[in-house]
């Protein structure tokens, strides 16, 4: 179903924020299965989502998915008593407690019960102080590390000005990846990146980068030409001195 913020806007009122979505219950679960995020809309939030007769521009099938997913949150309210890590078992015995997380981030949940990846991935969004961090990491519900894109992008300023003025693409993320199988979370963008991430410390394990070519070159072209002309004078001074 595909339902524009301004429809939205009349029943979320968060999606008027920058074009991002209202606050939304949900759950995610581990790759393996073994364990589900509970994410709960805040208790002051829920009265703006109730859905109540024809909207303008909506079809019967569009109200009919809006109200089987809100009868879905319902349920999971219902279910789990706070937002957290829970097994996924039947049991709602909570592991560990976390904030409410915005619908318009991507999160990854570690099989290993303890890390989360929270994202967002559209960088190319105009407000940026609305819709947070690039990315975090955390530990048990606790914030390891945070980013924006200009943190871990080389040149990201360069970049930005070759988009604004050259018609450059704007630097956004091409494809982002939790690998089950290890503790590294990567990133790469369509300008040719590659990050690597260890979501243990939200550090940054590996990286690279097309951009950083063009940052050092400049440097070293300016770097090797002063060498020059800094030996070109002290050699003339030698040559001039061994004269007389």
């Amino acid at each position: 179903m595909v339902v524009s913020c301004a429809v939205l806007g009349s029943l979320f009122p968060v999606c008027a924020h920058a074009g991002l979505s209202g606050s939304r219950t949900r759950t995610v679960e581990s790759p393996n299965g073994k364990y589900v995020l509970v994410l709960l809309t805040p208790a002051t939030e829920r009265h703006n989502r109730q859905l109540s007769g024809p909207i303008s521009g909506w079809s019967e099938e569009d109200i009919r998915e809006e109200r089987d997913s809100l009868a879905k949150e319902l349920e999971i309210e219902a279910r789990y008593p706070q937002s957290g890590l829970y097994r996924n078992k039947g049991t709602t015995a909570l592991l560990w407690p976390i904030s409410y997380l915005s619908v318009s981030k991507e999160i990854y949940v570690a099989n290993d019960g303890v890390h989360i990846v929270v994202a967002f991935l559209n960088w190319e969004l105009d407000n940026v102080s609305d819709r947070g961090n690039a990315l975090e990491f955390y530990a048990h519900g606790q914030q390891l590390a945070a980013y924006r894109e200009n943190e871990f992008l080389v040149g990201y300023l360069g970049r930005v000005v070759l988009s604004s003025y050259a018609g450059a693409d704007w630097p956004t993320s091409k494809t982002a990846r939790l690998y089950s199988n290890s503790s590294i979370f990567e990133l790469t963008t369509n300008q040719g990146d590659t990050l690597g991430f260890d979501i243990r410390t939200g550090q940054v394990a590996y990286s690279s980068s097309p951009w950083t070519f063009f940052i050092l070159a400049p440097i070293l072209t300016v770097s090797a030409l002063t060498t020059w002309w800094l030996w070109r004078r002290i050699a003339h001074r030698h040559h001039e001195l061994s004269r007389h």
